[in-house]
């Protein structure tokens, strides 16, 4: 039999990226977007780093736009873009229900209700702490495709997008397990550093640099030193991260 073998490193960042792209086309699939069946490369004889950045340029953006949606119940077809808006304003609708349905739960608590829910009930500090999250979470969803008139490279725009899914997915991991009181007060303690890690991340032209300020940046955050198997279950847990994409 023979011996099989061992994939070179350039082999190994283009099955990454092949990888992502069809998890992200399944995924778009099952809310009912259907792809042009050639979207993805027909894998060369011979993968170069030519064939990875080809790979890295099939952004979300991009392969939304090509793309349509068809909805399940009509059989209507319509532009995947003014779809993705719809999506985003669902999103935003359900959100604010949740907290009316949660602030008209609260007003019909008796007192032995809110003694029983202690924990769920704002209070000052608590309120502190959630507007520092929400800070840098708004800070990290933001659309960096464009500086000034000048579209950005497509290799430090990917890096760029997939760092901000996983710092997003990371932060929300933290706050799971430690809670937003915790964590808030981690990003304040280094609410200087972070910061400048994040403007890094956003707007940084080299690759290289954008992935050293996301590994810093998670340092950080967690006061350690992730592990490669922790670093790759991130990575694959932003994958599935459908609350964050690049606006179009």
């Amino acid at each position: 039999m023979a011996k099989k073998r061992k994939q070179t490193e350039t082999e190994k960042l283009y099955s990454k990226q092949l990888k992502r792209i069809k998890q992200f086309i399944r995924r778009a699939e099952k809310r009912g977007f259907i792809f042009k069946e050639d979207i993805i490369p027909q894998k060369p004889k011979k993968v170069t780093k030519a064939s990875v950045r080809k790979l890295e340029k099939l952004t979300p953006e991009k392969l939304y736009k090509k793309s349509l949606y068809v909805e399940e119940s009509t059989g209507e077809i319509e532009e995947a873009q003014k779809r993705r808006k719809e999506e985003r304003k669902q999103r935003a609708r359900k959100a604010v229900k949740t907290r009316k349905e949660r602030q008209k739960q609260r007003r019909s608590w008796s007192f032995k209700d809110a003694e029983k829910h202690r924990e769920q009930l704002p209070s000052e500090g608590k309120e502190v702490f959630k507007n520092i999250i929400d800070d840098f979470i708004s800070r990290l969803q933001i659309d960096t495709s464009w500086v000034g008139r000048k579209r950005r490279r497509p290799v430090a725009l990917q890096e760029t997008i997939r760092s901000q899914s996983v710092l997003l997915s990371l932060i929300n991991q933290q706050i799971a397990l430690f809670g937003e009181e915790e964590i808030g007060n981690r990003l304040q303690a280094n609410s200087d550093k972070l910061s400048e890690l994040i403007t890094i991340v956003l707007w940084d032209s080299k690759a290289e640099a954008i992935q050293s300020a996301t590994r810093l940046f998670m340092e950080i955050l967690t006061g350690n030193t992730l592990t490669p198997s922790q670093l790759q279950n991130l990575d694959l847990e932003s994958e599935y991260n459908e609350d964050f994409e690049q606006p179009e």
